[in-house]
């Protein structure tokens, strides 16, 4: 082949562009990763909870990112964000809630701050030592909420003290604190959980625990009472300390007693309510006058007599004063006396009363000096006594009246009817020592009366049968009236 001649070149073959269907695998992994955060964005998103506010009085131990919002030991929420408020008088506190914690965001929710706290009923918040301090909240039942003011304290339904959660009706709350002990027979079976003003402001309301192993001494009929501190009594005896164990001196504390057999009643469930009595006489008092018999006493003035004073029966206390108030004339003093249950039948239509003041005094010039004594009780105690004649009348309704003298006749101590009371108990008469001027210039010892001493004992001997069949003849129906002397 010669130079001049050329080699026919074949033409070059033309690339065939064709259109890729579809996105790059390239560009798939970071597909699909978005894919997934999204949706795991849009699940965070429908599982979070609401926002709250919260408004603390200072905002010391509360950490955005950190401080937890716990319901019986359990996470419900977390703080987000700590700052004062616009007046700079609170701390706003933003709180992100779970989804399952909607309840903490209704009407009626209250939160608080729980921090480790020493005090005379005891220790509280140690936990907080170790994990740091957290909101505590009890959830709402109302409408929706955004905005919430703390609690001092924590309410007193939060208590996760297993056993039978009680309530107290009380006027005062005393030596109480949370932490006070509930005592059976003074071995400790409960502690009072928490206590709040009645929002009428008439009393205090208590809320306690008796243990779950100790639940089954709590019935239906069990009466509790304020066992604080320590009990002073002054009577003949001298002065008597009543007290109970050395924590209810302590730290204030409750005790109760339930009756025995049938009488007790039935079980109790949580949430049950009791009222608090003031002490044990309290107790006994109540069950007294519910069962005893009310008497009314006009008198011209109130003179010492006042609520809580003895009503004796021959030196044996047989009831007590209920309270006094003016008479619908504004001339004269009602009186109210309980005589007690068992007592009732020594009060009828004839029976007189008088101001048992302690002592009376009454000087002659021939006759001496006449000093009639109730008792060494009566004498600190004062009190109102009363006596019924030989020859009994009939029994009287509730709310009868009677007038009241300023002290009693003679005749009146030497009264000894025979009356059967659900009581055996010996009734004695009072003291009267008669004196003679001279004799007290003398020097001479008071010497009793044996004469009269001697004509009640005849008396009583010769009509004890008389006596028997006077007491129980029949007794008819009685209306209320007065009762003179």
């Amino acid at each position: 082949m010669s130079e001049n001649e050329t080699a026919e070149t074949p033409p070059a073959p033309k690339a065939e562009v064709r259109k890729r269907r579809g996105i790059s695998i390239v560009w798939m992994v970071p597909i699909i990763a978005a894919v997934v955060a999204g949706g795991l964005w849009l699940q965070a998103l429908q599982s979070r909870g609401p926002m709250v506010t919260v408004l603390f009085d200072d905002g010391s131990s509360l950490e955005a990112g950190k401080t937890k919002v716990l319901f019986e030991g359990v996470e419900f929420g977390r703080v987000q964000s700590v700052e004062l408020s616009e007046d700079l008088k609170s701390v706003r506190t933003e709180i992100r809630l779970d989804e399952s914690a909607t309840q903490m965001a209704l009407d009626g929710a209250e939160y608080w701050v729980v921090r480790p706290s020493i005090g005379i009923g005891g220790i509280s918040g140690l936990e907080t030592l170790v994990s740091g301090s957290y909101i505590g909240v009890v959830p709402g039942q109302g409408s929706k909420k955004k905005e919430f003011v703390a609690v001092g304290q924590p309410p007193m339904a939060t208590t996760r003290i297993p056993g039978l959660q009680l309530k107290f009706r009380s006027t005062g709350l005393a030596s109480l604190e949370v932490g006070s002990p509930i005592a059976f027979r003074q071995i400790q079976v409960g502690e009072i959980t928490g206590y709040e003003l009645r929002e009428d402001r008439s009393g205090v309301d208590l809320t306690a625990v008796v243990y779950k192993r100790h639940a089954y001494l709590v019935r239906e009929h069990s009466k509790f009472w304020n066992a604080s501190g320590i009990n002073v009594t002054l009577g003949a005896a001298g002065l008597e300390f009543k007290t109970q164990s050395l924590a209810a001196v302590l730290l204030g504390g409750i005790s109760f007693l339930t009756p025995s057999g049938d009488h007790a009643g039935g079980s109790v469930a949580d949430g049950v309510e009791f009222e608090l009595f003031e002490d044990l006489d309290a107790v006994h008092r109540e069950r007294r006058i519910k069962n005893g018999l009310v008497v009314i006493l006009e008198s011209g003035s109130a003179g010492s007599v006042k609520k809580g004073d003895p009503v004796s029966y021959r030196e044996v206390k047989v009831g007590q004063v209920l309270r006094q108030k003016l008479g619908s004339e504004s001339s004269k003093v009602l009186v109210y006396v309980n005589i007690w249950p068992k007592y009732a039948p020594l009060v009828r239509d004839n029976s007189v009363f008088w101001n048992a003041s302690g002592v009376k005094a009454h000087f002659g010039l021939f006759s001496g000096l006449d000093v009639s004594l109730e008792s060494l009780e009566s004498l600190i105690a004062g009190g109102i006594a009363f006596a019924t004649p030989d020859d009994p009348g009939a029994p009287v309704p509730n709310n009868s009246y009677f007038k009241i003298a300023e002290k009693p006749e003679d005749r009146w101590l030497d009264w000894a009817p025979r009356i059967t009371t659900a009581a055996s108990t010996v009734f004695k008469a009072p003291v009267r020592v008669l004196r003679s001027g001279v004799d007290e210039l003398k020097g001479s010892n008071p010497t009793a009366t044996e004469t009269e001493t001697a004509q009640v004992e005849q008396e009583e001997n010769e009509n004890r049968e008389e006596r028997r069949e006077k007491s129980a003849r029949h007794i008819g129906g009685h209306r209320p009236g007065h009762r003179g002397f």
